[in-house]
């Protein structure tokens, strides 16, 4: 599922950084702490478990510093809870006792300016995108959204990208203030504060990013077309795509070329990258072709090593087609290229496994923050052909649905099934609370016929 790209997180950032120059700083033009992009919303991959996140909450919330007395600097009082500080703030009058700042790290924990019940929740969902890492001697660094920034503090204020601020901390929370009103509340973690430069490395889960060494190469080049992968552009931000920067050449004098990709096969491992891109004939254009991170992670491909990229080349006039397969690329050098091989766990079922395809269940995911749940399939497909996967849940507990899902698995391949669950379509039951599935499953050739190659009807108990 696409979701639109969304600017709360730029929101949070210009907010911070505003609230830092109307509390006695000028934010400068290009300072390091103002991000150039928005945020990406979650993509379909990065739902996580309630129990998941009701621990990385208790992570966040439960440790503080051993000492942490209350700091007061150029502002009004804050109390443990978020509720207390904006009651405080809203007196006006500044209390408390100026010290320093307990060194720690210090994920966001809420925004009150998002307003609601839901305040909370919506800025601890952004917590390990948005952080404060506080060192001794009066210095550390703040996180977001992708950029690191220096920081300056002492008993008065704190400086972020050359802007000051007011902040309090009292019990482990740390608080920001914009004309005496709290707008940022970070609270202090015992996890392992991310270590300068390193941040980003690990929120996106790629470690060989240095051994790229992918340029200019051509991957294909015929009478009527030329693909060259120019390099690859890594994610500034954990919710960027990873992408690999196309030129495309048109060689035709009179017809415009169609370069669709439907997938990529990462380490062995299908995912998707659905980009149409379109050439006017005699010219070259530059593209970027986006592969969600998201995806990426939850197909565990890790680093990429190989990347074939399903590309179907046809003329706009007639739909002639020009080429159908795959391209292949080694981002680290063909020396490195690596394999990732599935493993099955003992909460997995398996429901079909034939000469053609074998077909995993491996779970229930949701999605709480936009109102969504995905029954989650591995589909190996056996074949010596491109298949589209499909699925249609017919019931749920033995109650109606219609719940689809559908991708692209490469020949020999694996990837990712997912059925999408609206909270709408489930009519008020927990997702957790799904005692048995009814589907059909189908594997078709990637062709317009979508001729079946196997399918079956199946019921079962996640």
């Amino acid at each position: 599922m696409k979701t639109p790209r969304r600017i709360l997180s730029l929101l949070m950032v210009l907010s911070l950084l505003l609230g830092l120059g109307a509390c006695g700083g000028n934010t400068p033009a290009g300072s390091e702490g103002t991000p150039s992009q928005t945020e990406a919303a979650p993509s379909q991959s990065q739902p996580q478990s309630a129990d998941s996140t009701a621990a990385s909450s208790e992570a966040q919330t439960t440790s503080a510093p051993a000492s942490s007395e209350a700091t007061t600097a150029e502002v009004t009082s804050s109390a443990t809870e978020p509720a207390s500080a904006q009651e405080s703030a809203s007196s006006g009058e500044p209390s408390g006792e100026v010290s320093a700042l307990e060194p720690g790290y210090y994920p966001l924990y809420n925004m009150p300016t998002l307003g609601g019940p839901d305040a909370v929740a919506k800025a601890a969902s952004y917590g390990v995108y948005y952080f404060f890492v506080i060192e001794e001697g009066g210095k550390g660094f703040f996180y977001a959204a992708g950029q690191e920034s220096e920081i300056s503090w002492d008993e008065t204020g704190i400086t972020v990208g050359g802007s000051r601020g007011r902040y309090e901390a009292e019990g482990g929370v740390l608080t920001l203030y914009n004309n005496n009103e709290p707008y940022m509340i970070f609270i202090y973690s015992d996890d392992p504060a991310p270590e300068r430069g390193e941040t980003l490395k690990a929120l996106i889960g790629l470690t060989r990013t240095d051994e790229i060494t992918l340029k200019d190469e051509t991957l294909a080049d015929t009478e009527v077309y030329t693909v060259t992968a120019k390099e690859i552009v890594l994610p500034g931000d954990p919710r960027d795509p990873y992408s690999v920067a196309l030129t495309l050449t048109n060689k035709l004098a009179d017809d415009v070329l169609d370069f669709a990709f439907s997938h990529v096969v990462i380490n062995g491992i299908s995912v998707p990258a659905d980009s149409t891109f379109s050439v006017a004939a005699g010219k070259t254009e530059e593209f970027m072709l986006p592969i969600s991170l998201d995806d990426m992670k939850h197909a565990g491909v890790g680093d990429p090593t190989r990347i074939d990229l399903n590309v179907r080349v046809t003329t706009q006039s007639d739909s002639s087609e020009q080429f159908l397969g795959y391209l292949p690329l080694f981002p680290l050098g063909e020396d490195k290229a690596e394999e990732v091989v599935h493993e099955d766990r003992e909460t997995h079922q398996v429901l079909e496994d034939n000469k053609s395809v074998r077909l995993v269940y491996t779970g229930i995911r949701d999605w709480p923050e936009i109102g969504y749940a995905f029954v989650t399939f591995w589909v190996e497909n056996k074949t010596d052909q491109t298949a589209q996967a499909m699925l249609i849940i017919s019931a749920l507990n033995e109650t109606e649905a219609h719940i689809t899902g559908s991708a692209f698995i490469a020949p020999e391949s694996s990837g990712i099934l997912e059925g999408v669950m609206s909270y709408e379509s489930l009519s008020g039951l927990n997702p957790y609370e799904i005692t048995n599935i009814e589907l059909t499953f189908k594997l078709a050739e990637d062709s317009e016929a979508q001729k079946t190659i196997t399918s079956g009807d199946y019921s079962f108990e996640p």
